[in-house]
């Protein structure tokens, strides 16, 4: 898990972070707003209410997955963070 912040601020972290600013996609993800996981931190963490609590704008808590354009943006980012190794 990645914190997610709509501190978007992508000119200093556009390239080391996965930042979802597409409407449409925002709507798939059911996403409210642009945002921008911070990926310098991630947790494991079990999908447990103590964790995971809808936001307030739902009833729902917000999941989803990444569209391969999205995984490739992802893999790029984690690369430029020395995470992984380039493919």
């Amino acid at each position: 898990m990645s914190y997610g912040t709509v501190k978007l601020e992508s000119t200093k972290y556009g390239h080391l972070d996965l930042i979802i600013q597409n409407a449409e996609r925002l709507h798939q993800l059911g996403l409210p707003m642009a945002v921008r996981f911070d990926l310098s931190t991630a947790n494991w963490l079990p999908w447990a209410s103590e964790f995971f609590q809808p936001p307030e704008h739902s009833l729902y808590v917000l999941a989803g997955s990444l569209s391969s354009n999205e995984i490739l943006r992802l893999r790029r980012a984690l690369t430029a963070r020395g995470v992984i190794q380039a493919l």
